[in-house]
């Protein structure tokens, strides 16, 4: 398991990228994964207590060693993870009365909750990518870039994301 802690937001203008050290038994499993012919073990990349901003606008997408990652690199680059957005999470908690704006959820979390989401991606499949480019070492880093992208192209996207932690966990 590796844990980062950001001190940084993404923006439209600064995408948010870390860097994470890998233990060195973590790091000999991710490699293993990576080195499998076969779907083995998940790698999950958990993005998470990330505050919902007022304006849901946009998507983020999220790369896995990208060199330069910006809104303009497209979801087919083999470093592309995944996206997420916030689509259907209140900003308040009284949306409805429920947690999220989903009725079903209601009284299930404190306040705190309430404003924060989190994200879960398998990047199993995306490390055996980089590692068959050459793109991985076994070297303990994996670099994690967020990069929000306006739904519309020429709109701005004011606000910006900042997770509370951003992790690698192996699962068997």
């Amino acid at each position: 398991m590796a844990v980062f802690r950001p001190t940084a937001t993404a923006s439209i203008v600064s995408p948010l990228t870390s860097q994470l050290q890998l233990p060195n038994a973590f790091s000999a499993q991710v490699t293993t994964a990576a080195r499998a012919e076969k779907r083995g073990r998940a790698i999950r990349l958990l993005i998470q207590d990330v505050p919902i901003p007022p304006n849901q606008r946009f998507t983020v997408r999220v790369f896995l060693n990208c060199k330069d990652p910006t809104a303009r690199t497209p979801i087919g680059d083999p470093t592309y993870v995944g996206s997420f957005s916030f689509f259907g999470h209140g900003h308040s908690p009284t949306d409805s009365g429920a947690i999220g704006g989903h009725p079903a959820m209601t009284g299930m979390a404190d306040s705190a909750a309430v404003n924060r989401a989190s994200f879960c991606f398998d990047i199993a499949e995306v490390v055996r990518r980089l590692e068959r480019a050459g793109e991985y070492q076994a070297s303990g880093e994996l670099k994690v870039s967020l990069v929000p992208v306006p739904l519309r192209r020429g709109q701005a996207v004011p606000g910006d994301v900042k997770p509370g932690k951003i992790e690698i966990v192996g699962l068997t």
